[in-house]
């Protein structure tokens, strides 16, 4: 990532290039996979890693790791392991292996690396408009929503968009509580959709959900980041939902919607949602419902749809290109593997 000033539009080129990325990964591990469920077997996360010159993107105060733009010291400093790293053909980032070497050297993590360019090289375009992200110093409590069915590349693109929109600096009111909120569609909605059987369940979607959060803010797993859980049952005024308080000061709230709106016009203080090009007008209602409320709009972040931008056969649509990695889609494989 080259260096730059912070601007307004630091967002939408941010996840425009995690857009361009997890299609990619989409694209070749669906080329290079025998098996037909690609997008079931890799487990791809995405990391924006700054220029060892850039400064880092956090602020004053703020002593937490937040992705998924991360500094070298960060990828350092966390608390998974590596087994192999790889560098692109690049005058500059030739360096960078030798320097997280030398970075590394005398900690444990140095025993379990391999550091090399792959034989075939990787093409690399330097983007100079990629500056130091914007950060929205508001938005404490940013919300997003989906059934986050098998969760695939176009929802990590979604959630690691909320991610970029949160602010996770220190304050000095400890009553300022940083918030994901994850709107996450109810079993009992889900009845009609093609091979309902083969759904998973509430409880699963939402574990994949909070364990892929976790990962791409803290670079750590979900073991040992949770401090303690608040359960909420169908009985409950609000309905079924998993408040979890991490140990950085986060909380993730995993909350069962039967609608389109789900927390977002219960929850005043939410100030942000991030939704998906697809799904622009339900952010357009629920500033509508909002306002009729008197509460504040929402502040609405759109990320890209994946699209087969690195298909050069004609055969292949975007759209075509969409379906491949859809949840119904994995839920087909999964029905054509088990009825052979």
């Amino acid at each position: 990532m080259g260096s730059g000033d912070h601007d307004e539009g630091s967002y939408s080129r941010y996840q425009h290039f995690l857009a361009r990325v997890y299609s990619l990964t989409c694209f070749l591990s669906a080329e290079i996979c025998t098996n037909k469920r690609a997008e079931i077997d890799f487990d791809v996360r995405v990391y924006l890693l700054q220029a060892p010159n850039v400064p880092e993107h956090t602020h004053e105060h703020t002593k937490l790791i937040q992705g998924p733009l991360i500094s070298m010291k960060a990828l350092i400093d966390n608390s998974m392991r590596w087994d192999k790293i790889y560098t692109v053909v690049d005058q500059m980032l030739e360096s960078w292996p030798k320097l997280y070497m030398d970075m590394i050297i005398g900690t444990h993590k140095n025993e379990f690396l391999n550091v090399g360019i792959p034989a075939d090289g990787i093409n690399h375009v330097r983007d100079e408009q990629y500056g130091n992200i914007q950060w929205h110093e508001t938005h404490r409590s940013v919300a997003v929503g989906g059934t986050f069915d098998h969760l695939h590349a176009g929802h990590k693109l979604l959630l690691s968009a909320t991610a970029l929109v949160l602010d996770l600096s220190e304050t000095a009111s400890p009553e300022d509580i940083k918030c994901i909120t994850v709107g996450i569609t109810g079993d009992a909605l889900l009845h009609d959709k093609k091979f309902a059987n083969l759904m998973q369940s509430w409880d699963e979607r939402q574990n994949a959900v909070l364990k892929f959060l976790i990962a791409i803010l803290f670079l750590r797993d979900a073991e040992g980041a949770i401090q303690n859980i608040e359960h909420f049952s169908e009985d409950d005024p609000d309905g079924k939902a998993n408040h979890y308080h991490l140990r950085s000061g986060l909380v993730v709230k995993c909350i069962e919607i039967s609608d389109s709106y789900g927390p977002t016009i219960t929850d005043k203080s939410i100030s942000a949602l991030v939704v998906s090009g697809e799904t622009r007008s339900g952010g357009q209602a629920v500033n509508t419902k909002r306002i009729e409320k008197g509460w504040p709009r929402l502040e609405v972040f759109e990320v890209d749809v994946l699209d087969a931008q690195f298909d050069d056969s004609q055969s292949n649509s975007s759209q075509d290109f969409q379906n491949k990695i859809s949840s119904t889609e994995i839920r087909k494989r999964l029905h054509k593997q088990i009825s052979s």
